[in-house]
């Protein structure tokens, strides 16, 4: 399977780099938030069925494909940005192609060193079939490793974005944005089995919990402070996408209140993000880009064309505000 081929056109991957607008406590370092490294070997059994014959499901596969399809595509960012523009388009192109198929390999070695049980060793197919499932503790492993091959300080955050799967996007985008919020636990334990809770929510924002505890108890002790800085800044990416992702709005803005790495029971965020009622009538229909698009030169059917459009969703009165009197 090449590089390219694992790169997927999720609605979650509409957003740019440049459309987030990530809070600076995302970027804070290991030494800054005072994190013991990462152990060189995993303790538990990563995948598989467990002493009991049941089978490990804390984490799905699919998350596992988004960790390294956003590890792959913070690396080309990067790699773009600081390569000559006087360099050769092909050369370019090559030499990203390139690297990210060397950060995918380099992100298998690294797996398959900290696995202790050869029977438990990874090949490429494995890693990027969405139908397996993982230990909370191999999602971390796999985590950190790929946010230092991809040289993003905000890896996390944007794995996160990522991870916002196009069935539960087309699932909730008939629903009202407020609606979508108060569904946020339910949709997130379709990907793991995290204790999140919604306080309140209006129509343009909303506090929410996360509570860690389920997670971490499943994990060596000396990895939970790493586990919640990387999850907790992973939920804080995918619930700020909600809004451009289900209604073509600005992300969320995420201001956090309380998290576990200062030893409270839970991670608090504060999200707000543009009102619906004052959405502009220019954005109704709005473009999104496709693979078709992509291919430079290549001649549209009109099939393409068309799903390059997204039909408005259906609004609620209380999003759509109050009728206007008719003059008389």
């Amino acid at each position: 399977m090449t590089p390219s081929s694992i790169i997927t056109d999720s609605p979650a991957q509409r957003l740019t780099i440049d459309d987030l607008h990530i809070p600076a406590h995302i970027s804070l370092s290991d030494g800054e938030l005072g994190l013991l490294p990462l152990l060189a070997f995993m303790e538990a059994q990563p995948f598989g069925l467990d002493t009991h014959e049941n089978l490990i499901k804390q984490v799905r596969g699919s998350t596992i494909v988004a960790t390294v399809e956003q590890m792959q595509n913070s690396l080309a960012y990067r790699l773009d940005q600081e390569l000559s523009a006087r360099m050769n388009p092909h050369d370019r192109a090559s030499h990203i192609a390139q690297a990210k198929e060397n950060s995918l390999n380099e992100l298998l070695n690294r797996l398959n060193q900290a696995i202790v049980d050869s029977r438990f060793h990874l090949t490429r197919e494995d890693l990027l079939d969405p139908s397996r499932y993982y230990s909370y503790e191999f999602n971390l492993f796999i985590n950190d490793y790929a946010r230092e091959l991809s040289g993003d300080p905000n890896f996390y955050f944007r794995r996160g974005v990522h991870t916002v799967s196009g069935p539960i996007v087309a699932l909730v985008r008939p629903l009202p944005l407020q609606q979508v919020y108060n569904l946020l636990p339910r949709f997130t334990a379709k990907l793991s089995a995290a204790d999140v809770r919604v306080v309140h929510t209006t129509s343009n924002s909303a506090l929410i919990r996360w509570y860690g505890r389920r997670q971490t108890d499943k994990m060596p002790h000396a990895v939970h402070r790493r586990y919640i800085r990387m999850a907790c800044r992973a939920y804080q990416g995918a619930y700020a996408a909600v809004p451009q992702i289900h209604s073509g709005l600005p992300p969320a803005r995420i201001v956090e209140t309380h998290c576990q790495l200062d030893g409270s029971d839970y991670c608090e965020w504060e999200l707000t993000w543009r009102d619906p009622r004052s959405f502009s009538i220019s954005n109704l229909f709005r473009r999104r880009p496709t693979q078709a698009a992509q291919r430079i030169g290549a001649p549209a059917s009109l099939s393409e064309v068309a799903s390059e459009y997204v039909l408005p969703a259906l609004r609620s009165e209380s999003e759509i505000g109050p009728r206007t009197t008719r003059l008389r």
